[in-house]
């Protein structure tokens, strides 16, 4: 029910390719869209708000780090609609890296690389006990990967400093 009510919060941090440097802000970003599923085939798109078929969806945004041809985002999804977080950066032309299916250029062929996890992860999510009415939360590093590692310390630090 909390799904439902939408009083669940979920945060992921992602590395999206970017052509050019985002600034760091603290102001969020807001991103509005409709999207459908495609189909016949395991992904979604964004479509005008009139399809009968889309649904809306709404994420809030922060950009943590920046350089010349990668940003790092921490991305609050208010809707939890398939594939969200993946298809809104792409289609503002910043898919997350090693996301083949929706247009990372880091990728050559998704058949070779589809068990390799693309540049999002879960921070936290934290909900109500339906027991005691307790706010719980739950965190979880980034991965120690390569992929990761240049911008763990970033991330940590950012995310640590906006919990409090």
């Amino acid at each position: 029910r909390q799904f439902e009510r939408r009083q669940i919060q979920k945060t992921y941090v992602a590395v999206v390719e970017s052509t050019d440097a985002l600034p760091v802000s603290e102001e969020p970003f807001i991103w509005r869209d409709a999207i459908r599923k495609v189909s016949g085939e395991p992904r979604v798109e964004v479509v005008k708000t009139h399809d009968s078929h889309a649904k809306p969806s709404l994420t809030k945004g922060f950009v943590l780090a920046s350089s010349k041809d990668r940003c790092v985002l921490k991305l609050h999804p208010e809707t939890g609609r398939m594939h969200q977080l993946r298809i809104q950066a792409a289609c503002r032309g910043m898919p997350i890296v090693d996301d083949a299916l929706y247009g990372s250029a880091s990728m050559e062929d998704i058949e070779n690389t589809r068990h390799q996890p693309i540049a999002l992860h879960a921070w936290s999510i934290e909900y109500d006990d339906p027991e005691n009415k307790q706010r719980v939360a739950a965190h979880a590093s980034v991965p120690e990967t390569p992929r990761w590692m240049c911008w763990r310390d970033v991330i940590s630090s950012r995310m640590q400093s906006e919990s409090q």
